[in-house]
């Protein structure tokens, strides 16, 4: 996968707790599904379907 860019998902600027399901935007334009893992500040460790885990900036995710 591409690296994330903004999009407007940066609106969505609240906390994702654990077990959360979300959506990251991506710089193809791109939604892909993932579920939080961890969250340290405004960086989450999310988890995609693939089992590959990633931390993103809270202004890549949107709340499914």
């Amino acid at each position: 996968m591409p690296a994330p860019v903004p999009s407007n998902y940066a609106s969505y600027n609240m906390g994702f707790a654990p077990g959360t399901r979300v959506q990251v935007a991506w710089a193809d334009g791109r939604t892909y599904p993932a579920m939080v893992q961890h969250a340290n500040g405004a960086v989450y460790l999310v988890m995609f379907p693939d089992g590959r885990q990633v931390w993103i900036d809270r202004q890549y995710l949107a709340p499914v």
